[in-house]
């Protein structure tokens, strides 16, 4: 490398893509001077002959028959490659000067290298997480963690498709993860260990307790589980009560945020979340993470205050307070295009498992799932996997829609009544009472 590009950056890195690191760095190189258009001329040339090399591989020698999109997608597997080799340069000065340095099939050798070890990162830091996760009833958060990055892990293809994820990610960390391929589920994976690490600290119960109180959904919603614990904690620690208790009263909420500007309520939970982050011992990531979060949580506040004043802020129950009857809002359905289309896929599976998961995965809502219980052709199995995934008071509002089989008169609902009996029938005889009573005095709210 010249001097003059040990000293300067001559390249503005917020021009740089993240997902296209290596076209956008050609791109800003060129047009800084720092390659010229017949070093670009060399790149192109070496970027096809690597395609025809990955295509060769892929298809056995027989590249002729390949697929457009296909030998798209194995171009962009190796442009994606590059990138990570890339990235790892100390600046995009030094990236540029190992472009026009080594040939494009040392980069992408050491591109893969990179991508390996990367893999085996993520999969010790999944083991990790699935050891000490949360316990939450939330589906997506279970689902994800666990199911889906496995999945990802069981498809990934770095020799030919390092660029795709293969996952939709349906539970949404607190803090976007950017980027496709190894490098997203890399930063997805760090930001669920920090979630992750921060619910740990409070007592399943409450959260729960408080998540039902913003909204009875929430098990079937894909939703943040952080954001409203952050927000209840530090409430909680301006209110000077117990931010693990998660409980404040509607007039701890008012004193604690009312009458003040956006400047004085940022202010004000950002001096909490110093005294929350000190008080749980948090780590400096987790920390860090914390702060990031903070002007979204500022923001869902200052969203509740104008919806419903600091009653909407006084969260959960007090600690004597019994609930009396379980509310459980059937929340809205999906376009009638997209129920379609999951009832199509659905048809499509060839076993019961990836029945179940299909339906877990693609409901949003308890009216989604009670629908497509009802309208999809399930045997058995299939619908013992989905109960068994179910909270307790989805499945209270299924045997208050499905008490006795002899009132049904549509042969798959009767079927559908009779596979529910047995299920209950295999809970623990506690369990049943209990969900029979929460079933007996649930009211469904559409």
């Amino acid at each position: 490398m010249t001097e003059g590009l040990d000293r300067v950056h001559v390249i503005d890195s917020s021009r740089l893509n993240g997902r296209a690191y290596f076209l956008s760095l050609a791109t800003q190189a060129r047009t800084c001077g720092l390659l010229s258009d017949g070093e670009l001329a060399r790149l192109e040339t070496e970027s096809l002959a690597l395609l025809a090399r990955k295509a060769r591989a892929y298809t056995g020698g027989e590249s002729t028959s390949l697929r457009a999109e296909t030998a798209r997608a194995l171009l962009d597997s190796v442009h994606y490659t590059v990138g990570v080799a890339l990235k790892a340069c100390v600046s995009p000065e030094d990236a540029v000067e190992r472009l026009r340095r080594e040939p494009l099939e040392a980069l992408e050798a050491a591109g893969q290298a990179l991508i390996s070890r990367k893999l085996d990162a993520a999969r010790l830091l999944h083991t990790r997480l699935k050891q000490n996760l949360f316990d939450s009833e939330n589906v997506f958060y279970r689902g994800t963690i666990v199911d889906g990055i496995e999945g990802f892990f069981r498809a990934y293809r770095p020799a030919f498709f390092a660029q795709e994820t293969h996952i939709t990610a349906d539970y949404p960390p607190l803090n976007a993860v950017e980027g496709t391929g190894i490098e997203f589920v890399e930063g997805y994976l760090r930001a669920l260990t920090h979630e992750n690490r921060f619910l740990l600290y409070f007592p399943p119960e409450r959260v729960r307790r408080l998540l039902t109180a913003r909204d009875e959904t929430w098990r079937l919603q894909p939703m943040n589980l952080v954001g409203p614990v952050l927000a209840a904690a530090l409430l909680c620690e301006l209110a000077g009560r117990p931010p693990r208790n998660l409980f404040c009263t509607e007039e701890d909420a008012a004193r604690a945020v009312g009458g003040t500007t956006r400047e004085t309520l940022i202010e004000r939970f950002s001096q909490a979340l110093e005294r929350l982050v000190d008080a749980l011992d948090c780590l400096p990531g987790l920390a860090a993470y914390l702060r990031r979060a903070l002007l979204q949580v500022v923001a869902e506040v200052e969203n509740l205050m104008r919806e419903n004043g600091a009653g909407r802020l006084a969260f959960g129950a007090s600690e004597t307070e019994v609930c009396s009857q379980t509310v459980l809002h059937l929340g809205e359905r999906m376009p009638d295009t997209a129920y379609a289309r999951l009832l199509e896929e659905l048809a499509r599976c060839a076993d019961a498992e990836g029945r179940a998961e299909g339906i877990l995965r693609g409901v949003r809502s308890p009216a989604d799932l009670f629908d497509v219980l009802r309208d999809a052709s399930l045997d058995g199995e299939s619908l013992w996997r989905v109960f068994s995934a179910l909270p307790e008071p989805v499945l209270a509002a299924l045997r208050r829609q499905y008490p006795a089989p002899e009132l049904l008169t549509d042969e798959h609902e009767r079927m559908l009544c009779e596979t529910l009996s047995e299920f209950l029938d295999s809970l623990s005889p506690d369990n049943r009472a209990r969900l029979e009573e929460t079933a007996r005095r649930m009211q469904v709210e559409i």
